[in-house]
């Protein structure tokens, strides 16, 4: 579901570590046992009731941050001392394997029945981290996974079994998410989203798929002076790598050896690095088609059953995944908060509240490089201070810009712990004053954040002063906003390639003027609607050089630039 309303009202929560565990049906009559750390069902249930003091006498009873504000938590840790009652619930149960439906039907229906909800934390490229997942359900790699320039179908396991362009792969993929669906699970919460994007397939199927994207993009004769291809019908991408050696170069996928250029494709032939960028696109584009596909399904199980689905993932694509959430219902990623608080993170989450998304960022700037388990060089930007206000301004925003409360660490871990008391004292002020909080976009200036941009900010050698690929423009246009203490939005203008994002006349014409920080990538589309809304009385501020390319990166000539002079045009 695309609206405000797939945001999910979950106060209790969910996610993920998976333990060891065995399932088995009794003899009796329709009992069901779960085996795990030597409990049963009823006695993990009890544990559940006595933890969280769950009254077992009629509905559950209502927690305190219902009465006041509908608050959404996620992470492992579990926090009981607090004027609400959080439940986080782990992994406990699986869904690999189709004798494991009735299992997990029945413990949702437990749990839904004391008003805990689960979001099912699931690796993407193998929906499975069980291994012999694939001789479960019968299908095989000749059908599903990618293939190197050798011929060989490889996978990987437990994470990588599937291509997400192929089509059994595709129709297997929401069969399974409709049997996750179908067992009760109110979401899913996507790992290692990117899929194969980076390597691609080489079977034939795919490289039929190749031909048919070339085609719909060039005419022949450009596919003759681009790529020196004569037939786009007869061309075989696999056979034109064979020809160049690339079949004899090595790459490791994780423990499994391959047949591959690697991912940064050939170096000495003009037309097979053109060949390559376009291959690139392409791989990108059947990862978003999946999503499409799967949101399509999920979107008609939620009107015909009348439940909501949420559905999460991280990919890694900049910028924030749009090209993907365009689709879902959130992102979560390990968003590591960099500089915090010298650098805000509203300049991120703003954006995704403005599309009507949410987010979970795993990772919170009160981490510490012990707490989080990773590496520490992954972990050098993290603020790692118990200081109070930094905790406040972090909680504000994710509860401000609609994000999923982590609350780990562990508070009983008294190395890693928050500030327990002055995160109750905090969410406390949150839940008794709920007129502050879920308020819409009304501001008087819009910020556009313009996609095409962001993701050709190496090509437009836009480097950033911060870290990898940042935005700089747009986010020290964001802090002057702010620091001038205007009111303004964040309206997305996307690519028209892969992000198809981009507002109304009638929704700019809200605003009494449009910033663009330095939106030097902007379609035709949207250059003529900008006019229009100056037609009409607008205002533009233009900061740096404006609309100079298309959203192709390739350099245009339009008379919307000119205005962008340092002088001030008035227009009509």
């Amino acid at each position: 579901m695309s609206s405000s309303s797939r945001v999910l009202p979950i106060f209790f929560i969910i996610i993920l570590i998976t333990p060891a565990y065995s399932f088995h049906l009794t003899n009796g009559h329709n009992a069901i046992k779960l085996v795990y750390s030597n409990e049963i069902t009823e006695d993990y249930i009890s544990n559940i009731i006595r933890k969280y003091s769950i009254s077992i006498n009629g509905a559950p009873r209502e927690s305190y941050s219902v009465k006041y504000h509908k608050l959404e938590f996620g992470g492992s840790g579990v926090f009981t001392e607090y004027p609400f009652r959080v439940t986080i619930v782990g992994d406990f149960f699986r869904m690999d394997y189709k004798g494991e439906f009735e299992v997990s039907k029945a413990k949702m229906d437990e749990l839904h029945g004391l008003g805990v909800k689960l979001i099912l934390y699931m690796p993407f490229s193998s929906l499975s981290e069980r291994k012999n997942f694939m001789q479960h359900w019968n299908i095989t790699p000749r059908e599903i996974s990618p293939m190197d320039l050798n011929g060989t179908y490889y996978y990987d396991l437990p994470y990588k079994i599937g291509y997400e362009g192929r089509e059994a792969w595709r129709a297997f993929f929401v069969k399974f998410l409709k049997y996750v669906y179908d067992a009760g699970f109110d979401g899913i919460e996507f790992d290692g989203g990117d899929g194969l994007i980076y390597l691609g397939s080489f079977d034939p199927e795919t490289m039929q798929k190749f031909n048919q994207y070339l085609a719909s993009k060039y005419s022949a004769s450009e596919l003759e002076e681009k790529f020196n291809i004569t037939d786009i019908n007869s061309f075989n991408f696999t056979q034109y790598l064979r020809d160049l050696g690339y079949h004899h170069n090595e790459v490791w996928i994780d423990s499994t050896v391959i047949a591959h250029p690697g991912s940064d494709g050939p170096k000495d032939n003009q037309y097979a690095i053109n060949l390559w960028e376009e291959f690139k696109q392409f791989n990108i584009l059947m990862l978003i088609e999946l999503y499409k596909i799967l949101m399509e399904n999920v979107e008609t199980w939620e009107k015909g059953t009348g439940r909501d689905f949420y559905v999460s993932t991280r990919i890694g694509l900049v910028p924030y995944d749009l090209q993907a959430l365009q689709f879902l219902d959130g992102v979560n990623w390990e968003y590591c908060w960099f500089n915090y608080p010298n650098r805000t993170s509203a300049k991120d989450f703003r954006l995704l509240q403005s599309l009507n998304k949410t987010f979970n960022p795993w990772l919170v700037p009160w981490s510490s490089r012990e707490a989080t388990g990773f590496s520490e060089w992954f972990s050098y930007t993290w603020n790692k201070t118990m200081d109070p206000e930094e905790q406040y301004l972090a909680l504000s925003e994710l509860i401000v810009y609609g994000g999923r409360i982590s609350v780990n660490p562990d508070p009983e871990d008294a190395v890693a712990t928050v500030n327990k008391t002055h995160f109750q004292q905090f969410i406390k002020l949150v839940q008794e004053n709920p007129n502050l909080f879920g308020q819409s976009q009304f501001g008087e200036i819009a910020l556009i954040f313009p996609v095409a941009t962001a993701i050709n900010l190496d090509k437009l050698n836009m480097q950033s002063a911060f870290e990898g690929v940042n935005f700089d423009s747009y986010e020290g246009t964001y802090y002057l906003l702010a620091d001038s203490h205007r009111t303004f939005d964040i309206i997305v203008f996307g690519d028209n390639i892969l992000v198809n994002i981009t507002p109304s006349l009638s929704t700019l014409m809200k605003y009494k003027a449009i910033v663009l920080p330095e939106a030097k990538c902007l379609t035709d589309y949207q250059v003529e609607l900008l006019e229009q809304y100056v037609e009409n009385g607008g205002i533009i501020i233009g900061i740096g050089e404006i609309a100079k390319y298309n959203e192709y990166c390739e350099p245009v000539s339009r008379n919307f630039t000119n205005y962008f002079d340092g002088n001030v045009h008035q227009v009509g």
